[in-house]
């Protein structure tokens, strides 16, 4: 759906109406000449910590600790945020520090957790041929040993079961 021409600029203009206002209005409420309200105040030395501890509880809300990269990249990249910031004491550089870290360890899992499935994968197939052919081999054997065992011109060749393929046929039975 397109908007026409009208229907923009109305869009445009609400935009930068609320842009302006969530700008001005706190100077129009809180004149510079009046002291700030204590609530206030006291909101602008809590919110910061609440919002912070919001965006940690965020990002690592969809972490599995149960399967994939059990969270190893996003707790490495949360420490490096931690310690860049205790070091540096500069925000922007501890969440830009942390976001590499985070994005150097996410991609060598990325490159590594695939590698480890399709070996896993691969190895899945082998024991899957193994049982296939296992299976095959015991439905022939015992068929070869009922085979040489009722047929006399086998016998007058002189081909008889080893002593374990004969056991384990009586055994099967």
């Amino acid at each position: 759906m397109t908007m026409s021409v009208t229907q923009q600029i109305i869009t445009i203009a609400m935009v930068v109406l609320g842009t302006m206002l969530t700008r001005f209005l706190p100077f129009m409420i809180f004149p510079s000449g009046k002291p700030t309200p204590k609530y206030v105040q006291y909101l602008g030395k809590v919110l910061p910590s609440a919002v912070i501890g919001l965006l940690v509880i965020y990002c690592f809300k969809d972490v599995s600790l149960l399967s994939g990269s059990h969270g190893v990249p996003e707790l490495i990249g949360a420490s490096a945020v931690v310690l860049l910031h205790f070091w540096k004491k500069n925000m922007l550089l501890s969440i830009a520090g942390g976001t590499v870290v985070y994005m150097i360890f996410g991609a060598i899992d990325f490159l590594i957790i695939p590698i480890r499935i399709c070996e896993y994968q691969r190895r899945l197939g082998m024991v899957k041929k193994k049982i296939n052919e296992y299976q095959i081999y015991e439905e022939y054997r015992e068929q070869i040993y009922k085979q040489v065992e009722n047929d006399s011109y086998a016998k007058s060749l002189g081909i008889e079961l080893t002593k374990f393929e004969a056991g384990f046929a009586e055994a099967k039975a």
